[in-house]
């Protein structure tokens, strides 16, 4: 619509009252979602996201979904879903909560959710038929085969491989640098004073804010299996923690709010307590843990506000789910090599 139109209160009578009951809810999951973040997932304003195409669930590998047959029946519904949005627009009106699924690339960027929407527009961007769009992420499996025919764990072997991989931190600099950063003409700061992240920390958290909201919002597959790897990404990382202060207090904050969105039998009930984020959230508690011995070396111990962040995310684990992130997962850690008990009498 025409600024005119905002400015005369015209458009009033199709916007529906915003919840300020959820605005604190909805702020610590989008907090950094940027543009820059919108546009790197290649869904930037006005676009209208959908759920995972064709293509994505096809090429999901394949444990992530269930079986071939149900991944090649999601991809046929995907294609006909698609197909029908790309030539029909909606007859009426979507209700508010409704549309606000489909405009996640507006809404992340602005907080809002309207009722209604241009004449013939179906989305966010009004005008003709409208055109949906899939999310496109940064690829963060080190094993995982990149663009340009290289892989993450490059050539290495044996003892390098081993650290490289029980400790992620020289990945997720690689990542921040090279996928991350903001393209030369960006008008973004190099940090900000209010959280200390610098660009390409807060784009890393863009894009886990970014992924969760999606798989709320439009249950996309795709974006939660790029969730699942960002936090295991941030979670299997231990020089980081004390290097980067700033990334895990706002990584921590964020895991948080989402969390709170899962039930809280969810590490009890049998179809969901077998969960990666036990795996993820015991190699964290335990990867904090060795404060003490890092003190007792003399090397760098956890900062006060990251100390405290991961004691409110515990606390947080106790009161909803009652589990103790440092005691009940701290076995969990699926990257920690296996101890083979030897005999002793040959």
């Amino acid at each position: 619509p025409p600024p005119a139109a905002a400015w005369s209160l015209s458009l009033d009578a199709s916007l529906g009252p915003y919840p300020l009951g959820t605005w604190g809810e909805w702020a610590a999951l989008t907090q950094h979602i940027s543009p820059a973040a919108l546009a790197r997932a290649a869904i930037a304003p006005p676009t209208l996201v959908g759920p995972s195409a064709a293509e994505d669930l096809e090429a999901l590998p394949a444990g992530a979904g269930a079986s071939a047959a149900r991944r090649r029946s999601r991809c046929a519904q995907a294609e006909a879903v698609q197909a029908e949005a790309n030539v029909a627009a909606p007859a009426a009106p979507a209700a508010a909560g409704e549309r606000a699924g489909s405009c996640a690339a507006g809404g992340a960027a602005g907080g809002g959710a309207s009722e209604g929407g241009s004449e013939g527009g179906g989305g966010c961007g009004g005008g003709a038929a409208a055109v949906t769009a899939t999310a496109r992420y940064v690829e963060v499996d080190p094993h995982a085969l990149r663009p340009d025919g290289s892989r993450g764990v490059g050539g290495r072997r044996g003892g390098a491989l081993t650290s490289f991989l029980l400790d992620r931190s020289e990945w997720l600099g690689w990542l921040l640098a090279h996928e991350y950063s903001p393209p030369p003409d960006s008008s973004r700061p190099p940090a900000r004073a209010a959280d200390g992240l610098s660009a390409c920390e807060a784009g890393l958290l863009g894009e886990l804010q970014l992924s969760f909201l999606l798989f709320l919002r439009l249950s996309c597959l795709a974006s939660l299996e790029q969730w699942k790897r960002l936090v295991s990404l941030l979670c299997g990382c231990e020089a980081a923690l004390k290097a980067r202060t700033a990334l895990f207090v706002g990584f921590v904050q964020a895991l948080r709010a989402q969390l709170a969105f899962a039930p809280p039998d969810f590490f009890d009930d049998e179809l969901s307590a077998d969960n990666f984020l036990r795996s993820a959230l015991g190699g964290l508690a335990a990867r904090a843990g060795a404060e003490p011995l890092a003190k007792a070396e003399g090397q760098q111990a956890l900062a006060p506000a990251l100390a405290a962040e991961l004691a409110r995310l515990r606390a947080f684990a106790l009161e909803r789910f009652r589990i103790d992130i440092e005691v009940d997962l701290a076995d969990e850690d699926e990257d920690e090599p296996t101890v083979v008990e030897l005999p002793t009498d040959r």
